[in-house]
């Protein structure tokens, strides 16, 4: 399906880029349940409809945001993974303190969700 073209002339990777990580944020401040479509859209300065565009449901965006999150993660364990064991596992700590919120998400998810759960 064709792209409907971008009023405004911003790059199309640059308003999806924008929309993640609106997502991002939110779902990290709120959580997946209490953010709605359209806080992403205010927080990402766009219409409601916009979101639509890029993402067929709030399911892809979330997985767009947990893609985006597992991509940055295994790139910050390859340039820790020569570091002592006890900085690799500091690391580590924070790192699940920062995603423990999309862990739940996912575990909640699940159920309900048949893109979810394919992820």
């Amino acid at each position: 399906m064709p792209m409907p073209v971008n009023r405004r002339g911003q790059p199309e990777a640059e308003k999806r880029a924008q929309l993640i990580a609106a997502a991002r944020e939110l779902f990290s401040q709120k959580g997946y349940e209490s953010t709605a479509m359209t806080h992403i859209a205010k927080q990402a300065k766009v219409t409601p409809n916009t979101i639509y565009w890029y993402f067929k449901d709030k399911d892809e965006l979330l997985i767009t945001v947990l893609d985006q999150l597992m991509t940055e993660s295994l790139s910050d364990l390859a340039e820790i993974s020569s570091a002592p064991l006890a900085q690799q596992l500091y690391w580590l700590v924070g790192q699940l303190r920062s995603v423990s919120g999309f862990v739940s998400t996912v575990h909640n998810r699940i159920g309900v969700s048949e893109s979810v759960a394919r992820w």
